[in-house]
């Protein structure tokens, strides 16, 4: 366990950032290992088969990790007022509700599967393997939950190090099982999806063993879910408000995969290999606003508020130093980096990908500045206005793909992001400033 409440501001933040950068990075190699054994062993045709459907169960594991990370700034705050019985039973909560949560999610997924896949507007002939992909891996829905709350708590008590440990030897295993079912035996795409629940299993289980053996304090007791309704409402306002801010970014993503997919082959590889590129590069800002926002949790529970509003602006300077070092890396390795996601032979398809990656770069000055506020807001009780930017990312990026779409093409699907992101920063900044502790 680690408190954030002392200690050099900048130093404190990097540190507990870095980890959770890899930890995404592994995360996010769940994905990519699927992406590139796929396109080697099966073809592009196999590859657009899961792509196009993915996007489906993202949307869902996207908000459990958000809910997760709000029911994270709830543990934090108590664990910052070093009060332990009401931090203990917002440890309950977060298991119980966020349990409950993701059972309901998976079985609701899986009923409404086949009317999801009618609204991706998939090509019949990947519609098969499409299908087969998404059913495993909405299986596995609820150890991606188990495993994003056992690392929220961590995260909560300052330990972002343990969660990163599991990733790794979680994806490695991914990477061989991949090998083992789609290259060796040979499963198809189905092996891909076994290995990649498998794999988030023994992730998820090890986790949680691990933080029972190592976390006293953590080790609940039955009087321990007996939760004050004050805990439970703000584990559930706060949960909710993160879930559904992150997962209206990924229904707009849901929603434009519509539009791509009529585009073609191309361009739904180009899009695969695009979007992977880039959360990779926004790891970092996702990472640092994780830190901010437990670091911000955790001061504000100790009544450190001008330590609230340093964090922030350290973090935009630290962030805003990451864009410029993304410029060089979109304009000058991209085109190989696409080859090696998904060993595509495809001018066309990395051409387009390139393009993406070359256009929304230059925009990313704003994204810091959206990513941060955004988790900023949430640690202190701002739980309206973030849902509200997300809100507007959604319909804003969908409503203007569409209409570029239609006169330019998949350039107007790329122009989408960045024009979107300069219109839902505004709500953002104007509530920050009404939030954010005075200067001294």
């Amino acid at each position: 366990m680690r408190d954030l409440t002392q200690g050099n501001i900048t130093s404190i933040l990097l540190r507990f950032a870095i980890p959770i950068v890899f930890s995404r990075v592994f995360q996010l190699c769940y994905n990519l290992a699927d992406t590139r054994i796929i396109g080697s062993a099966l073809g592009d045709s196999s590859l657009a088969a899961i792509s196009a459907s993915s996007t489906f169960y993202q949307l869902l594991l996207t908000f459990l990790t958000g809910l997760t990370s709000g029911f994270a700034i709830v543990v934090a705050r108590y664990f910052g007022a070093h009060d332990e019985r009401p931090f203990r039973q917002a440890v309950a909560g977060t298991f119980r509700w966020g349990l409950f949560i993701g059972l309901s999610l998976t079985v609701l997924s899986l009923l409404s599967l086949p009317w999801m896949l009618q609204l991706l507007n998939i090509d019949a002939a990947l519609l098969p393997e499409s299908r087969t992909y998404i059913q495993l891996v909405l299986f596995g829905l609820i150890l991606s939950a188990l495993y994003n709350l056992c690392a929220g708590v961590l995260y909560g008590v300052g330990d972002s190090f343990t969660p990163l440990i599991f990733l790794i030897i979680g994806t490695t295993g991914n990477i061989a099982l991949d090998i083992l079912f789609v290259m060796v035996l040979p499963w198809g795409v189905a092996g891909a999806a076994v290995g990649t629940v498998l794999a988030q299993g023994f992730t998820a289980v090890g986790c949680l063993l691990y933080m029972l053996l190592h976390y006293p304090s953590l080790r609940l007791q039955k009087a321990d879910f007996t939760v004050e309704p004050a805990i439970t409402t703000d584990l559930l306002k706060t949960g909710f408000s993160c879930g559904l801010m992150q997962s209206m970014i990924s229904l707009g993503s849901l929603t434009l995969q519509i539009t791509i997919n009529g585009l073609g082959e191309t361009y739904i590889v180009a899009q695969t290999a695009a979007r992977r590129i880039s959360e990779i590069l926004m790891m970092p800002f996702l990472a640092l606003a994780s830190a901010v926002g437990t670091f911000t949790s955790q001061n504000l529970g100790s009544g450190k508020l001008q330590r609230v509003r340093a964090g922030y602006q350290q973090s935009i300077v630290l962030l805003w130093a990451w864009c410029a070092v993304v410029l060089i890396i979109s304009y000058t390795v991209s085109p190989w980096l696409v080859q090696l996601i998904t060993a595509t032979q495809s001018q066309a398809t990395i051409d387009a990908a390139v393009l993406y990656l070359r256009v929304d770069t230059l925009f990313y000055f704003t994204l810091p500045l959206i990513i941060v506020s955004r988790q900023t807001l949430q640690s202190l009780g701002e739980q309206i206005t973030p849902v509200i930017s997300s809100g507007i990312e959604c319909v804003g990026k969908v409503i203007i793909a569409f209409t570029l779409a239609r006169q330019i093409g998949y350039l107007g699907i790329i122009l989408a992001e960045p024009i979107v992101w300069f219109i839902m920063v505004i709500p953002l900044l104007i509530s920050l400033k009404k939030r954010m502790p005075p200067a001294k």
